[in-house]
């Protein structure tokens, strides 16, 4: 495993929590599962996009928050310099060899616009998907979720620091405030199915398990003792409801066209009830880590889960538009495979080395080696 093990400092911001890699890794097989096509996980796609969101929050702000304990302040530019060497190099290979297919390999039959490139490459592409609607961006389309967390990166850590320089109750506000509004903005803007694209898409609207997992760090960052002890067992209890909540959600089709309310519960209530499920298995993963979930192959899966992430669908999209047809399951087999091997081979070779430079812009006191180059 020395090879997918990260680039280290002296010093690590935040420990390294094997569990946490091991979540990810669920999460991107699950979403790698839904694009199969596979019967059985006919939501799966939500469910791991769900569980990125809420560890993505969780993560950031707990990050932010012991370097603002530490040094009393966040050095932002180094901030979003790490963020850029963590999220641009696999993003823009993947852009170029999806550019270089479509120009000389796809099959004439295969309808493809590559005007949204510059959305995606500029991570508003939910946007575009929001405006043009689903399958917008054609091969490209699951980077949404990409544009939906890298405009949360620009966006919250200055809140953060505005308010937490007031207090941690009014940052907890904030982040409360923020984990509740989506909901309320996609009651307001729902008009139908026509309406579904906005709803699904917008960062306005698909924020709240991002927000949630910002609640559970601000929670967290102030516990200590016999309350974190409190927390830890309430964790270990409602880990189990919310737990089969999410595998009833991804095995489960609520929504089928001959049940038009079950969409309306799917697109609107379904994010904040994913969201909190999904930040309670986040709070068990860092309070009590199952060793299960620490294992090396899986959590090896989710130390490469951001290159398998954004190197699956065109792979599958692709293996799909030469053989017309569902995927059979050689297909199926072949798509898992290739993923693997191109994802191992971009972090290797592209990702690691991008990673080796955060090192040159450290948090305000220590650069957080492990889960950083993770996150």
């Amino acid at each position: 495993m020395a090879l997918l093990d990260p680039p280290t400092t002296a010093r690590s911001a935040l420990p390294y929590q094997p569990a946490l890699d091991g979540l990810r890794g669920l999460a991107v097989a699950a979403v790698i599962a839904y694009h199969l096509g596979l019967d059985w996980a006919p939501r799966g796609g939500a469910v791991g996009v769900t569980l990125f969101f809420s560890l993505s929050g969780y993560l950031i702000t707990t990050l932010l928050l012991r370097e603002l304990d530490r040094a009393g302040r966040v050095r932002l530019g180094a901030f979003y310099a790490r963020r850029a060497l963590r999220l641009f190099p696999a993003l823009i290979l993947v852009v170029v060899a999806v550019a270089g297919y479509v120009r000389w390999l796809a099959p004439a039959s295969a309808s493809h616009d590559l005007s949204g490139l510059a959305w995606v490459l500029g991570y508003v592409g939910n946007w575009h998907r929001a405006i043009y609607g689903f399958n917008s961006l054609t091969l490209l389309d699951h980077t949404w979720t990409l544009a939906v967390e890298e405009q949360f990166y620009l966006l919250w850590p200055p809140l953060l620091l505005l308010a937490a320089h007031r207090s941690r109750r009014l940052l907890l506000t904030v982040a409360v405030v923020g984990a509740v509004a989506p909901m309320v903005i996609r009651l307001l803007l729902w008009d139908g199915l026509e309406s579904a694209a906005r709803v699904l898409n917008g960062t306005d609207t698909a924020a709240d398990p991002l927000m949630m997992g910002c609640v559970l760090a601000i929670v967290l960052s102030r516990a200590s003792g016999e309350r974190l002890a409190r927390l830890s067992a309430v964790a270990r209890v409602a880990v189990w409801p919310a737990a089969l909540l999410l595998l009833a959600d991804a095995l489960l089709r609520l929504d089928q066209n001959d049940v038009p309310t079950g969409v309306t519960i799917t697109l609107l209530w379904g994010p904040l009830a994913l969201g909190l499920a999904s930040t309670v298995v986040v709070a068990h993963a860092a309070l009590r880590p199952p060793r299960w979930l620490a294992l090396a192959w899986l959590r090896g899966i989710g130390i490469i889960s951001y290159g398998l992430y954004v190197w699956h669908y065109p792979i599958i999209r692709a293996l799909d538009e030469q053989r017309p047809g569902a995927l059979s399951v050689a297909e199926q087999v072949l798509a898992v495979g290739l993923t693997l091997l191109v994802a191992g081979l971009s972090y290797a070779l592209v990702e690691r080395p991008f990673l080796s430079l955060k090192r040159r812009f450290p948090a305000a006191e220590a650069v957080s080696a492990q889960t950083l180059s993770r996150q």
